[in-house]
């Protein structure tokens, strides 16, 4: 054994004991190993048929690949979706469970559990300049061939991208390829539960949800998220798009933020809506909104870049506002007589840029005596569309001595201009011609 000779009768006699030791130790090996043969059975049956449910199974029911055994810890709030609206005070409130425990019964289908294996391995690879390939769509594609519904395996990926800001930006475009009820109401899901410091996730959720054709009235619906990004894209989705009264209803309360970028947003979206419908409504939500901006976060504080205060960015956004707003002169009219001068100085301005010439001394006054620098300068812009020849001895005089500055945008050598010296020179050309 091992090389050893027992020649010597010694050597072989202290020999003996050790042989027989072994002996007896390498049986209870063989008996102990047996035993556990046999009472593993059932124990490797089930593990076995575990894997080729997909893995490795847990006490929820849910499954997930060996290599995924980290992402199981994910808490799975988004994995299966009652696509049904709860109430209308809270559209989307349903969309997601937080008591969910399994997973829809047709994605755990032999076929669809390969499919998904190939969709998780081509989303782990998503590189930052890969935003969505062809692999995904035919994946997707396969999926829904095979009867089971892609959004719930995406809500599923989107679960397990947690801490992974680019994969879940891939699982977002994959939503709006799919481009069904079930994708749309997915990745309003997704904006309104995306975290309150997820920059991206909450700035591409909302973007794909308003290419999905998304009304201004359902993207009202996502102002409701804790996610400021969220709320801020929801707004700029908003603009251009026709307004229903539920919709500027929806907006109203915006109007009082202590945000000064907020309600300039909401101005965008009123003068930009391409309905008349709801002219008067938005003239009056603007004009009460005009009476709290002292209010302002930054009131009195000026932007470094373009040099306005809070203050002044509201009152210009409303203005314009209100300049673009059709349908709307008999509502301006009735604000001509009240005692506001804001709210007097806004309709003004309005109606002139809107060739009514009734207005003209009103405008006169404010170019004259307003007390707000950025009132005065629409005012000569709007003088423009009303002016006349008795106008010029004014106009001449503000281009010499109106003191109203703006920081430069470009590289004058000063580092500013004189908008309302630049307004009246305008007005001096086209009345000379």
């Amino acid at each position: 054994m091992c090389g050893v000779r027992y020649d010597d009768q010694a050597v072989k006699a202290a020999w003996e004991p050790v042989m027989r030791y072994m002996i007896m130790l390498g049986v209870t090996i063989c008996g102990i190993g047996i035993g556990l043969i046999v009472f593993s059975g059932p124990a490797k049956h089930e593990h076995e048929e575990s894997s080729a449910a997909g893995g490795h199974r847990y006490s929820n029911g849910l499954t997930s690949t060996s290599e995924d055994k980290k992402s199981s810890e994910i808490p799975r709030t988004l994995e299966t979706i009652p696509y049904t609206v709860v109430s209308d005070e809270d559209v989307f409130a349903s969309l997601f469970n937080d008591s969910a425990t399994s997973l829809p019964t047709a994605i755990q289908m032999p076929a669809i559990i390969e499919l998904r294996r190939q969709l998780r391995a081509l989303l782990d690879a998503a590189q930052k300049d890969i935003v969505l390939n062809d692999g995904i769509i035919r994946l997707l594609a396969s999926i829904a061939e095979e009867g089971a519904n892609p959004v719930d395996v995406l809500l599923e990926e989107y679960s397990r991208s947690s801490g992974n800001t680019h994969r879940a930006s891939v699982v977002i475009a994959a939503l709006q390829e799919v481009n069904t009820p079930e994708a749309k109401k997915a990745l309003a899901g997704i904006a309104l539960t995306s975290d309150v410091n997820d920059y991206a996730i909450g700035r591409w959720s909302v973007k794909a949800y308003a290419a999905l054709d998304a009304t201004a009235e359902e993207l009202t619906a996502l102002l409701k998220s804790k996610n400021p990004v969220v709320r801020e894209m929801t707004l700029q989705c908003m603009i251009k798009l026709p307004l229903n009264e539920t919709a500027v209803n929806a907006l109203s309360p915006l109007l009082e933020s202590t945000s000064w970028d907020t309600r300039q947003g909401v101005a965008s979206i009123f003068g930009l809506d391409p309905q008349n419908d709801t002219a008067e409504k938005k003239i009056r939500m603007l004009m009460v909104s005009s009476q709290s901006i002292n209010g302002l976060i930054d009131a009195e504080k000026a932007d470094p870049k373009f040099g306005f205060t809070g203050k002044e960015f509201v009152l210009l956004s409303y203005a314009s506002a209100m300049v673009n707003m059709s349908g709307a002169d008999d509502i301006l009219k009735d604000y001509l007589s009240v005692s506001d001068d804001t709210q007097r100085s806004l309709a003004v301005i309005a109606l002139a840029h809107r060739g009514d010439k009734t207005v003209h001394d009103f405008l006169i006054q404010i170019i004259r005596q307003g007390d707000s620098n950025i009132l005065r300068m629409r005012a000569v812009v709007a003088l423009e569309h009303i002016a006349m020849e008795q106008d010029i001895p004014l106009l001449e005089n503000l281009t010499k001595v109106d003191p109203y500055t703006r920081p430069s945008l470009d590289d004058e050598e000063d580092g500013f201009y004189y908008p309302v010296r630049i307004a009246a020179q305008r007005i001096l050309k086209k009345l000379a011609k």
